[in-house]
């Protein structure tokens, strides 16, 4: 099973005391399906780590729920600076099956400063990482969204994703490829017509 250590060090040279203060620093937690962690007040963290399950990030905005990004098994979840700037109390990471995480608390309350300046320089690698790895997906997502048409880029999402039908709605996939629910259920039940 991957850890995001792994990742961590395709970017960052890690002596072993570095790794060994990164993985203290990690925190693990359990979420059942349909479980939310919501709000800018609640949000300790802007990146996660997905030990295994499923995730979406999403907010609400002008009345309707917006998919933002999805993370399965291995993979990092990344909450956009513009989005909590934008719509704090509204951005939400929801668990679309029971999921075991790790993270590293952004807030360093309650703890010397010794240790706080530890924690912010692990939070950091943490976070750059995710970011990384999130500006990576962004771009691909960016990508697949110029060169294919509906049906191709509804194929991608499917097919780089292995669980997004067994976990989302058809509705959260459709925000999340930027097309219409009607457009994405036409494709997805065989009656899209150019």
């Amino acid at each position: 099973m991957k850890h995001p250590i792994d990742t961590i060090k395709k970017f960052a040279r890690l002596s072993p005391e570095s790794e060994e203060r990164l993985r203290a620093a990690m925190r693990e937690r359990v979420f059942a399906r349909g479980e939310r962690i919501s709000g800018a007040a609640s949000l300790s963290s802007r990146a996660f780590f997905i030990i295994s399950g499923a995730a979406r990030v999403c907010f609400i905005h002008g009345g309707k729920d917006h998919t933002l990004s999805f993370a399965f098994d291995e993979e990092f979840v990344h909450l956009s600076h513009i989005g909590l700037a934008r719509e704090p109390e509204t951005i939400a990471v929801e668990f679309l099956e029971p999921t075991r995480l790790l993270y590293i608390s952004s807030t360093v309350k309650d703890i010397i400063e010794e240790e706080a300046a530890i924690m912010e320089k692990e939070a950091m690698m943490f976070l750059n990482v995710a970011l990384a790895m999130h500006c990576s997906h962004l771009e691909e997502r960016l990508y697949m969204s110029r060169i294919c048409k509906a049906p191709e880029l509804y194929q991608w999402a499917i097919t780089r994703f292995p669980k997004l039908l067994k976990v989302a709605n058809l509705t959260q996939i459709a925000s999340f490829l930027g097309l219409t629910r009607e457009t994405v259920y036409r494709i997805h039940s065989g009656n899209y017509k150019k």
